[in-house]
């Protein structure tokens, strides 16, 4: 199923993006994106935290006019999710214990670098100026052999939507929410005769600025 996610992310994105040679000029359009988020793993077991993280990403997108109101949208962004402070301080009593241990331990280890493309059908309002998306996004972690945890080469599909408002002709100011699919952590066990079944995976909150070209 996550190979079929990423072969029609990438249709996309190279339709969207490339297109045929005799297209209108007018009917593409093209951006440059800057962002910052707060990255959280969301888990089906309660955990003492949500481990937020703060995430930068920086890129550009192209998108191919359908309609004066639908456009078809992708983007490519490169990005990082910055390390946290630990929950966990050495010589004093742990405030996170099994199974959430690997949680803070990959949150606070270091900084991980990825690179994700999302592709969303656009919505524009005429009046106001504000419109709406959706779509698929993948994104991939980078290898890090230097140091191995649960989001070293980790790639995940998820659902991102969101709205912008139109601050000026060229510039977008936008917020986004991306929602995980895949498992990012998962584990099951027993602790002390009770039995637990964790499954993590990534949610951000995505405040962007748009300036089109």
């Amino acid at each position: 199923m996550q190979k079929l996610f990423i072969f029609f992310l990438l249709a996309l994105a190279s339709t969207v993006c490339f297109g045929q040679t005799d297209v209108n000029d007018k009917k593409m359009s093209y951006s440059a994106i800057i962002s910052g988020a707060r990255g959280v793993f969301v888990g089906s077991s309660s955990a003492p935290s949500k481990f937020p993280a703060l995430e930068m990403r920086a890129g550009g997108s192209a998108a191919y006019k359908l309609s004066d109101l639908f456009f078809l949208e992708a983007r490519l962004f490169f990005g990082v999710k910055k390390k946290r402070d630990a929950m966990n301080v050495q010589g004093q009593p742990y405030r996170v214990g099994p199974p959430f241990l690997d949680l803070d331990v990959t949150a606070s280890n270091r900084d991980h670098y990825f690179y994700e493309i999302p592709s969303s059908v656009r919505f524009n309002f005429p009046h106001p100026k504000i419109g709406l998306r959706g779509g698929l996004n993948y994104r991939a972690f980078f290898p890090h052999n230097a140091s191995v945890d649960f989001l070293t080469a980790r790639k995940e599909i998820g659902i991102i939507c969101g709205g912008y408002v139109r601050l000026h002709e060229r510039v977008n100011l936008g917020f986004d929410q991306y929602f995980g699919i895949t498992k990012v952590y998962s584990t099951s066990g027993f602790i002390d005769g009770h039995e637990f079944d964790v499954n993590v995976r990534n949610q951000s909150g995505i405040f962007y600025l748009e300036w089109k070209f």
